[in-house]
């Protein structure tokens, strides 16, 4: 059996207690840094900006149209047997002063439409530091109408 002396195993204690002390104090210093450049991130990303407007367009059939909005299903995730799963729809806001083209008049779109839609998207970041996006219909293109009977209610 080996004998250990009442000092190395003093000592020893001594080395193995300052160990763990700096470990927690590296563990708070780190901690501490990473809140100061959360805190910088957070600083940057709130401040508000100025809003930036992009023109996009979007295809797809009309889904609902009301005097003041028009709902368009861009995509569809469907089964094997063709049964549609989930559809994926944007509302663009539109009014008086949308322009049309292959149509006189809003009136003669319906329901299940193939239609392009212009329209003007305009991001920013507020002062609470929420992203905010707002649409705004330009222009409706008629594509062809809706096939009818095969679309459900």
């Amino acid at each position: 059996m080996v004998k250990i002396k009442k000092e190395n195993l003093n000592l020893s204690t001594v080395i193995i207690f300052a160990l763990i002390i700096s470990l927690f104090f590296a563990e708070q210093v780190q901690a501490e840094k990473k809140k100061e450049s959360d805190k910088k991130t957070t600083e940057t990303t709130t401040s508000p900006t100025t809003p930036v407007t992009a023109s996009k367009t979007i295809t797809g059939e009309i889904g609902v149209i009301r005097d003041t909005y028009i709902t368009v299903i861009y995509k569809q995730d469907k089964r094997a047997d063709g049964t549609t799963i989930k559809d994926y729809e944007m509302v663009l806001p539109i009014d008086e002063n949308i322009t049309l083209s292959h149509i006189k008049s809003i009136g003669q779109l319906n329901e299940g439409d193939k239609v392009q839609i212009r329209y003007d998207e305009t991001s920013w970041i507020d002062e609470k530091g929420v992203g905010r996006i707002e649409r705004r219909g330009k222009h409706i293109r008629f594509i062809k109408p809706a096939i009818k009977g095969l679309r459900s209610q």
